[in-house]
């Protein structure tokens, strides 16, 4: 996690569904220097997809379960 003031803090997200996406999703996409996805866990590969072009997160950050976003 990254503390720097200067720098958004990174994070994962876990659900791609209407809070991830819409809520979360946007809030980092309209304050780019506040908050920043890194990876998610998505079981729908629709939402999945659709939040890592938005959020240009690389396959391999993108997950089907948190079981697994977790294990790394």
């Amino acid at each position: 996690m990254n503390l720097d003031k200067n720098e958004p803090l990174t994070a994962i997200l876990i659900g791609a569904g209407n809070r991830g996406l819409t809520t979360y999703g946007n809030y980092a996409l309209k304050n780019p220097d506040k908050l920043k996805f890194v990876a998610l866990a998505e079981p729908i590969d629709s939402r999945r997809i659709k939040f890592a072009e938005l959020h240009n997160i690389p396959k391999n950050r993108s997950y089907i379960s948190w079981v697994d976003i977790l294990d790394e």
